[in-house]
């Protein structure tokens, strides 16, 4: 009787007969031979297949009533010696129907003499041929097989490895399950690599042979790493380590339970090959390739599942790990695949997945929907290339400074206003030429008049020519030192005012008011410095009052603050609002400085003058408490940069460090620096004295 009817026989059903040979080493499948048939073509045939035909075309020489028979017996075996029995009964020939009488004779010789893999809870078997063995290594070492005819180790129920299994060069080993829910452990104590490839050629899964025909093996094996009695579960080794040779997984076979440190939790390649054409690899976890970690190609067909791996320590996918210029490379169709993959140094533009040369029943775009990228930062193309997730910002191209002409007009017979803006914070130079001449230089290591970023500014011009056509130039530097082009303002001679008639005599002597009778209101109370908090006051230059001019009256137009009597220009603020960035919580009076330039009344209109003098004022600060969290009141006080009403009781939650004494620092609202005691705003009418200041400018 052949070799697969016996089988089937002995395991009363549990194994079923198929057409379908998976073999990785058999001669006829070069894609699961040796190294070479990691690229072939998948639309290869095996020549076995066409001999598997007969196990199906014969369906009748097993006869029904054999299978009682199996389960009445199982323990008349041991009774009889397996080795004696072959010689003692005749094979029928294949083409040979028994006759329905001996059947069962013929049926009960075969469980009595034929070494059977039993499957019982808590134990199994190891069978070569006909010869059982105790352990896995031994079965190993015992057999060498070849790329034509592999050794085939049939395992059942749950075997146990107390050793690593190596299988070294020149040995072509398939271990496969003869019944489902076979199961491969760790003995107790046992962390190491559980199998080793050094060379040789290495499958779990696929089909035996029976009498020179492939007979596909229905059962399941799993080969779990997990280890029970540890605290950590953490293994030494992976459950395949390959560093030469060949490592095959095809189906029924999964890969599972196995934790390390180290790389790659199921399989490590580290100068072998791996061919996955099946099986499962799923629970493991490693310190990169969870479920496989490898520095060479993969060869990757059949419905294979590489999912629900992860790094050790984490929670994040870690399935395949590709180290180097290792990629996927797609032999065949790859139909209800699940495969998550990583490259470990990828960049975008990296090939991971290939299709074999001379694959034509699918595409590469086909295949790469079986794969997801386990990574952030990438994500896979349809070219099996990797895509950056990651979506880059253009750099934004500076604007560059520009500065605009608002307006121009003539002021009298020899003054004249310019008004422009600049897009940007910095400082203007400005001067004058008779028409004709060349543009004026600027000195640009000076600082010019300060300048605010899309603010208008006026720029007044005396002492021009009376008799030439007057032409004048601007220019601004920004705060990166950036400068724009000279900008001309041609003055219109014929809108220039004709020179005054000799005025009639005033009714009344010229009102001339000292710049100290300018006034200040807003600040006549002492301010609660709170952090951040900014109060509006008002200053009227003395004599802008005066809404009957003659000629020789004066009047004074504030310009601008600071904090010294001679500020430089970044101190200069022309914003009249004040506070301080970290409050003040002492009580202290202080002095702040206002600036005036004169103006006098040629009897048509007020020219300005080149005098600038200044008045000390004078403003208090009240005895406060810093803490955070303002909460308003009904007592509006003053407003916050951003002009929200700051209320009587505001407090700030924690002390403010460097903020306690009188000596702490004000601010101005639109930011400017004004050194120690900064201030934004002038006090009220508390002056002390004045100190009058006359600049005359010789140019702008």
């Amino acid at each position: 009787m052949r070799k697969k009817q016996l089988f089937a026989l002995l395991l009363a059903g549990a194994l079923t007969v198929s057409m379908a040979p998976a073999t990785a080493f058999a001669a006829e499948d070069p894609a699961a031979q040796t190294i070479e048939g990691q690229t072939e073509e998948s639309t290869q045939q095996p020549e076995s297949g066409t001999e598997t035909a007969p196990v199906t075309e014969t369906p009748q020489e097993p006869t029904p009533q054999p299978t009682e028979p199996a389960a009445e017996t199982p323990t008349e075996a041991p009774a009889e010696t397996p080795a004696d029995t072959p010689s003692e009964t005749p094979q029928p020939s294949p083409d040979t129907q028994p006759e329905e009488g001996n059947a069962q004779i013929e049926q009960t010789q075969s469980e009595e003499t034929t070494p059977t893999p039993e499957a019982n809870e808590g134990s199994g078997s190891i069978i070569v041929g006909e010869t059982p063995y105790d352990t896995l290594n031994e079965a190993v070492t015992a057999v060498t097989g070849s790329a034509e005819e592999p050794a085939e180790i049939l395992l059942s129920g749950d075997v146990e490895i107390s050793e690593t299994v190596s299988i070294t060069e020149g040995k072509f080993v398939i271990i496969t399950a003869a019944s489902e829910n076979t199961n491969i452990k760790r003995a107790s104590g046992f962390t190491g690599e559980m199998f080793r490839v050094e060379g040789g050629n290495f499958q779990l899964g696929g089909s035996i042979e029976s009498e020179g025909e492939q007979e596909a093996v229905t059962g399941t094996l799993t080969v779990d790493g997990s280890i029970d009695d540890s605290d950590t579960g953490l293994a030494d080794g992976s459950i395949v380590a390959v560093t030469g040779g060949t490592f095959a997984l095809s189906d029924g076979v999964t890969l599972t339970g196995n934790v390390i440190e180290g790389n790659g939790g199921a399989v490590l390649n580290t100068g072998g090959n791996v061919a996955l054409y099946g099986g499962t690899i799923t629970g493991n976890q490693a310190g990169n390739g969870g479920g496989v970690y490898s520095d060479s190609t993969i060869a990757v067909r059949g419905t294979v599942n590489v999912s629900d791996n992860t790094k050790y320590g984490d929670v994040a996918a870690n399935n395949i790990v590709l180290s180097g210029s290792a990629a996927v490379n797609v032999t065949g169709a790859v139909t209800g695949s699940a495969i998550g993959i990583l490259c470990e140094n990828g960049t975008a533009g990296t090939q991971v997945i290939t299709l074999a040369e001379g694959v034509t029943d699918v595409t590469l775009a086909d295949v790469v929907a079986a794969f997801t990228y386990n990574g952030s930062g990438f994500t896979l193309g349809s070219d099996g290339t990797l895509v950056s997730a990651v979506s880059t910002t253009p750099t934004p191209t500076p604007e560059p400074l520009k500065l605009t002409g608002i307006s121009m007009e003539w002021t009298g017979p020899t003054s004249a206003r310019v008004t422009c803006v600049s897009n940007k914070d910095g400082w203007y130079y400005a001067g004058w030429v008779t028409r004709g001449s060349e543009a004026p230089v600027f000195d640009l290591e000076q600082d010019g008049v300060t300048v605010r970023a899309n603010r208008e500014f006026t720029i007044d011009l005396r002492d021009l020519d009376p008799d030439s056509a007057i032409d004048v130039y601007v220019r601004v530097k920004d705060t990166d030192n950036n400068l724009s082009k000279k900008m001309l303002f041609r003055l219109d001679e014929s809108q220039r005012p004709s020179t005054s008639p000799t005025p009639t005599p005033p009714s009344r002597d010229p009102i001339i008011p000292s710049v100290t009778e300018s006034v200040v209101t807003g600040l006549e109370k002492p301010l609660a410095f709170y952090p951040n908090v900014f109060y509006d006051f008002t200053v009227t230059g003395a004599g802008s009052d005066n809404t009957d001019p003659i000629q020789g009256d004066v009047r004074w137009v504030p310009l601008y603050w600071a904090m010294s009597t001679n500020p430089s220009m970044n101190n200069r603020h022309v914003s009249w609002r004040i506070g301080s960035e970290s409050g003040i919580s002492a009580a202290g009076t202080y002095n702040i400085y206002i600036f005036f330039q004169k103006y006098e009344y040629d009897g048509t209109q007020w020219q300005a003058t080149d005098v600038v003098e200044y008045a000390t004022y004078q403003f208090r600060s009240q005895a406060i408490t810093i803490t955070a969290s303002p909460t308003p009141t009904a007592t509006i006080v003053g407003y916050d940069e951003n002009g929200n009403p700051i209320y009587s009781n505001n407090t700030v939650d924690g002390t403010v460090t460097g903020a306690t004494s009188t000596t702490e620092s004000v601010s101005t609202a639109d930011e400017s620096p004004i050194g120690t005691m900064s201030m934004l705003a002038v006090a009220s009418l508390l002056a002390g004295g004045y100190v009058i200041v006359r600049k005359r400018k010789k140019g702008m």
